[in-house]
């Protein structure tokens, strides 16, 4: 992670000062400029919010504010993998890459092991770190072996904050009340579970199944149907500080299949479906409950059959724009299938996770037909693998590639109504014969615009297209930089925001000072 501190003084109409202290400077005069006489016009209405980073002041009449931010790179990293608890063993470690405990969380699937039934205790793995560097899977029983597959979600920034924890239902216990760490707002948290069970007779799977949820910013909720066995659960508050947008509730799925459930409206390029739940009767189509986002509006939920309820707690998580989300449905035809290979379009890999559930056919105790792993083999392949066959199951699966990396120096909110232009132009440099690769670029919500573009040494790019800058709406200043070697680079640009309607604009110079 490269962190960067940098203050902002912002003064409007008249003046706005960058000064970034370690990695770059920028000084910004506001002149008036016009292509024909002299006129008056109005400038745009421009203040400085704040960020998801750092503190800032803004004073009473939104016409100036002091920023003092630490621009972090907002990547994301995501380990993969599959493995296998042997046959004699209740836990397996799989080493990976070392990783910020705070900032991580992990994702569990399970398959099975052999082609027979298998009881809870040998089939249902949960999942978490050992250590910075080591994750444990863990089952209750040890007969045969048990698969499972897991991925690592990191962020690279300040974009989540994780809690993490191990709490265990007795045999008695439907619901447990978690005391956790003040996330200041539930409304932006996601609850992950990985869970092991001790039932032996394939007649309580149901009871193994757990939803969580937050009911206040100190208190996580875990609840389950029915006592009679222990099942101990593996559990992951995520806290997401970035744009990112979470609803969820819980919807009770019975004798309508589908269920359908309304949602305020999402951008479906950018948000994917979480959900865990909870089953009244055990049997494999009655605990198997497959959920998709229909629409911008509706999610839905589906089993092969009637009996019993499911309740499901879902997350629908709209994630900051430079997400990338894939989804369909797989359907099943033969109830001899073992593997599912999947094509998706190319992601990549180290940011790239997938989600997945199904249905099945059948309300008797053969488990685990319904289980299946779930992994992305290669950049446009999602496998998906079982180890009983015997019943049919019809998958949603999402694919979720997260970000890449970058840093904001500088957001502007147009608070009138009016649209804008806006571009960037470098007319000088100096010493930029350093600088491998430097970025600068203009993102918001819809679209990204790459502005100047300075590769090996070189301008590839000085003048960036006209981008809007509609009414109420936020304009972020982005920078991506590497260098060769020490030293300091300068970039002197012009910025220029059209007035609406006319060939008028107001000019700012800014001075990027690069360290």
């Amino acid at each position: 992670m490269i962190w960067k501190s940098f203050s902002i003084f912002f003064i409007l109409p008249f003046l706005l000062l960058v000064t970034l202290i370690i990695p770059g400077y920028a000084q910004v005069h506001n002149y008036f400029y016009c292509e024909a006489n002299f006129v008056s016009a109005e400038q745009p209405k421009v203040t400085l919010q704040q960020g998801v980073v750092g503190n800032s002041t803004i004073y009473t009449n939104n016409t100036s504010a002091k920023v003092e931010v630490e621009a972090v790179e907002r990547g994301w990293k995501v380990q993969s993998g599959t493995g296998v608890i042997s046959s004699g063993s209740s836990y397996t470690l799989v080493n990976i890459e070392p990783v910020n405990l705070s900032k991580s969380f992990l994702l569990v699937s399970f398959g099975g092991g052999v082609n027979t039934r298998q009881p809870e205790e040998q089939v249902l793995v949960s999942g978490k770190f050992e250590s910075s560097s080591q994750l444990r899977f863990e089952r209750v029983g040890t007969t045969n072996p048990a698969n499972f597959a897991w991925y690592v979600i990191e962020a690279l920034g300040e974009q989540i904050s994780v809690q993490s924890g191990t709490t265990q239902f007795a045999s008695t216990e439907t619901q447990i009340d978690v005391p956790i760490n003040n996330v200041g707002n539930a409304s932006k948290c996601v609850v992950f579970l990985s869970r092991r069970s001790t039932g032996i007779d394939r007649t309580q799977y149901n009871k193994a199944f757990v939803t969580g949820e937050l009911i206040s910013t100190t208190n996580l909720r875990l609840k389950r149907e029915g006592t009679g066995t222990t099942v101990t659960v593996e559990w992951f508050v995520v806290k997401f500080n970035d744009e990112t947008i979470i609803q969820t509730g819980e919807t009770v799925v019975s004798t309508s299949n589908p269920t359908i459930q309304s949602i305020s409206p999402v951008d479906l390029t950018r948000t994917w479906l979480y959900m865990t739940w909870r089953a009244t009767e055990n049997g494999l189509a009655q605990v198997s409950v497959r959920g998709w986002i229909e629409s911008p509006t509706e999610i839905r939920f589906f089993r092969r059959t009637t009996l019993g309820i499911c309740y499901v707690r879902w997350f629908v998580i709209q994630m900051p724009y430079g997400t990338r989300v894939q989804r369909g449905f797989h359907d099943s035809t033969v109830t001899s299938e073992y593997v599912k290979e999947i094509t998706i379009l190319p992601v990549h890999m180290n940011r790239a996770f997938s989600f997945t559930t199904c249905d099945s056919t059948g309300t008797g105790n053969a488990f685990p037909r319904p289980f299946w792993i779930e992994t992305i083999t290669n950049s446009t392949n999602l496998h998906l693998q079982r180890w009983y066959a015997g019943q049919e199951s019809d998958h949603n699966w999402q694919i979720i590639e997260l970000p890449e990396a970058y840093e904001y120096v500088l957001k502007i909110v147009n608070e009138s109504p009016d649209p804008w232009k806006i571009r960037l132009e470098a007319y000088n440099q100096t010493n930029i014969e350093r600088l491998s690769n430097c970025t600068i670029y203009f993102y918001n919500e819809t679209s990204i615009s790459r502005q100047i573009y300075i590769l090996n040494g070189e301008y590839n790019q000085q003048i960036g297209q006209w981008c809007n800058l509609i009414g109420t709406s936020t304009i972020y200043v982005a920078v991506k930089i590497s260098a060769s070697n020490q030293g300091k680079s300068y970039i002197y640009t012009h910025l220029k925001v059209l007035i609406p309607n006319t060939s008028t604009y107001n000019l700012m110079i800014i001075t990027f000072e690069i360290s």
